[in-house]
């Protein structure tokens, strides 16, 4: 961490303790992760609302500056009180499983108050505001400890008071506040500042003791399921010794390595929703460096993956009738290596498509697919109502019929093909079938008119009154 210039003129005479700089890989409004918390101590130590912020974020920087702005001094010196609070706010969730931690105490003076407990068991403040008795002394150096012993790294800043003297209540002798710091508190990390130049000066020292493993640190590499390396130089686990740094705004210095390899990408592995069509080619990264107690310390490493879109091939289909003419409008997208896709075939009334649905693999190449449609059968059915029997025709779907031989039926007269039994609606049969149908026949019986033969009448001569003679 460093202090930017334009935070220094809130620091006069504000006794505190910064706590928690930790650098890890948080993707939290785009910033990689710089934590920092203020807490602000006199008779008692106060956590600035801001909380926690990443100071790598514009809205987090500012956070913190209006913080610091807003500090004024007030009050003796509880620095034991600080140290606990600082503490404190490492455990909070969105710090807590970081490694690296780091507070800074920065004050003006011999600390004057401690915490202890009432006769109830309650926390409460013990001191008297004005020396460093020897209650103050013992306890703040014991939180100091603990806090060491936890894995965490304290520095102080003693800032405008480097030659003020504390008693030393196991000697009786008085060392200086820096001695005290430096002995006592952040053992061999105390820095003195005399003025808002020193200050700065002992700020960027502290910053660069908590980077400075950044320049000879192992990045390990990895790479995501699906992703494999065909050529160049990745190894996995990479060796930063030596790497150069380039100082930014700020004082922030940034370390550059590059490697350079090609990968091959197997879509079938890897989740393409996920990642919104685009594949990281690297998985997870983490840097191991050197902690201010000369430890390993493991973390999230944001090298910035690079990402490719694969490349997309043309789905085409073809609607077609037999005879070749488009039946439908042709059918195309573009499709990435690998994807599925799954077409349903439009419907055509009184065709069918030799392709309900065109599915498959995208392969790395241009797919065109063609459906036929092929015309229905349908059956014409003749019911020759007691007539001699007519063959039943199979005829594609707006086709005619053959006319058939009429039907006969002795004493009656074919009178042709009906669609209904009533025979109501006579047939044509240039009529184009689109569905199954029966036919009815229609006679009309034949009349064959007898020859007249007029009668015979004898009338006997007598009868008419008439006599012969012989």
């Amino acid at each position: 961490m460093r202090l930017p210039p334009d935070l220094l003129p809130a620091e006069r005479h504000a006794r505190r303790v910064r706590g928690g700089v930790k650098y890890h890989n948080s993707s939290k409004d785009g910033g990689t992760g710089r934590y920092v918390a203020l807490v602000d101590f006199n008779t008692n130590a106060t956590v600035a609302d801001a909380g926690w912020q990443d100071v790598s974020t514009e809205a987090g920087y500012t956070a913190i500056l209006t913080a610091i702005n807003d500090l004024k001094p007030d009050g003796g010196t509880n620095l034991d009180d600080g140290l606990q609070n600082a503490n404190l706010l490492f455990a909070k969730s969105n710090v807590q499983e970081i490694d690296s931690k780091n507070i800074i105490a920065l004050t003006d003076g011999e600390p004057t108050y401690y915490m202890t407990k009432d006769i109830f068991g309650n926390p409460t403040v013990g001191g008297f505001g004005n020396s460093c008795t020897k209650e103050v002394f013992e306890a703040t150096a014991n939180t100091a400890a603990s806090i060491c012993n936890s894995g965490t790294t304290l520095y102080s800043i003693c800032f405008g008071a480097a030659n003020e003297e504390v008693k030393n209540p196991n000697t009786g002798a008085y060392i200086s506040l820096f001695e005290y710091l430096n002995t006592y508190i952040a053992l061999n990390k105390t820095y003195s500042a005399n003025d808002f130049s020193g200050l700065k000066d002992a700020f960027d020292a502290i910053s660069s003791s908590i980077t400075s493993g950044l320049s000879s640190g192992t990045v390990h590499d990895s790479l995501p399921d699906g992703v494999t390396c065909i050529s160049g130089d990745f190894e996995g686990n990479r060796n930063l010794t030596g790497a150069t740094g380039e100082p930014g705004e700020g004082g922030v210095t940034t370390y550059t390595y590059t490697k350079t390899y090609t990968v091959k990408i197997d879509p079938t592995a890897v989740d393409a929703e996920r990642y919104d069509g685009y594949y990281p080619l690297n998985g997870p990264t983490t840097l191991t460096v050197k902690g201010s107690n000369d430890e390993d310390v493991t973390i999230d490493f944001p090298i910035p993956a690079g990402k490719v879109t694969l490349q997309k091939y043309d789905l085409t289909i073809n609607y077609k009738y037999a005879d070749g003419t488009e039946a439908k409008p042709t059918h195309t997208e573009s499709l990435t290596y690998g994807s599925s896709y799954s077409v349903a075939s439009p419907l055509i009334t009184g065709y069918t498509a030799d392709k309900l649905t065109v599915s498959g693999s995208m392969p790395d190449s241009d797919v065109t697919v063609d459906v036929t449609f092929t015309a229905k059968d349908y059956t014409v059915t003749y019911e020759s109502n007691g007539g001699s029997t007519v063959p039943s025709q199979t005829v594609k779907y707006n086709e005619t019929a053959n006319k058939p031989a009429d039907p006969t039926k002795s004493g009656y007269t074919f009178a042709g093909w009906y669609t209904e039994e009533k025979l109501t609606n006579k047939y044509d049969l240039a009529t184009p079938v689109t569905g199954n149908i029966t036919l009815y026949a229609k006679w009309t019986r034949n009349y064959t008119p007898r020859p007249y033969t007029p009668p015979t009448v004898v009338i006997p001569d007598d009868a008419l009154g008439l006599n012969t003679t012989d």
